[in-house]
């Protein structure tokens, strides 16, 4: 400690200001790693998180929107309409089945999700067989 008030006030000042040019620049240092950090989590986030929350959303509206064409399909009479319905719902399906390949892209990497994803076209699967008898049975005329 006398060695330190020995020096003189010049060589202690610049000591001061160098710790604190040290100091600074491992905050600095801290401060752009965690920013990064930061940045590279969001973008993640948005590009894999959200992409997949938005597909799912997507997904459930569309079998939603399916599920009221058919109702609408059973309250109608007119056969070109009815034919017109199932002509749309068909082409839901593909948008659907390219909704779930791209969900499948996005989380190749998550098996416990890809698991969740298989089971869903297995069910979806099993509601197309059940959907395509009900067209037959609403263009036989048995609506009911």
């Amino acid at each position: 400690m006398n060695r330190f008030k020995d020096l003189k006030t010049s060589t202690k000042l610049q000591l001061a200001f160098g710790t604190m040019i040290v100091v600074l620049a491992m905050v600095m240092t801290i401060a752009y790693t965690t920013i990064t950090t930061i940045r590279d989590s969001h973008q993640r986030l948005f590009e894999q998180d959200f992409v997949g929350v938005v597909d799912l959303v997507e997904f459930r509206a569309d079998l939603n929107r399916q599920r009221a064409q058919m109702l609408r399909m059973m309250l109608t009479t007119d056969r070109s309409t009815q034919e017109s319905l199932i002509q749309n719902i068909e082409s839901r399906v593909e948008q659907l089945d390219r909704s779930l390949q791209h969900l499948a892209s996005v989380y190749k990497d998550d098996a416990k999700f890809l698991m969740k994803l298989d089971e869903l076209r297995a069910t979806l699967a099993a509601y197309r067989q059940v959907r395509n008898g009900l067209f037959q049975q609403i263009l036989a005329g048995k609506g009911e």
